[in-house]
């Protein structure tokens, strides 16, 4: 967002009243509210993704262990699965 506010810097000095500057100006203010936009859904996001990561990093240690204890010992010295 920085770098896209500083690439429209200046943009207007002198050519007021001209519809180019105008056009972009709301080309400005709208990806400007997409990347707010952006920026709020992952946020919102960032809890519930490491609560699955978290869930899913236990339960394959869970599966893991399930078959670890179904392999044989001798299976399992032998690279078996």
């Amino acid at each position: 967002m920085t770098k896209l506010g500083q690439g429209h810097e200046g943009v207007s000095t002198g050519t007021e009243g001209l519809e180019t500057t105008a056009a972009l100006s709301a080309v400005l203010y709208t990806w400007q509210q997409r990347l707010k936009t952006v920026r709020d859904e992952c946020g919102n996001l960032e809890a519930p993704l490491r609560l699955v990561a978290k869930d899913q990093g236990e339960f394959e240690r869970y599966t893991v262990g399930k078959f670890t204890q179904a392999v044989p010992a001798e299976g399992r010295d032998k690279g078996g699965r």
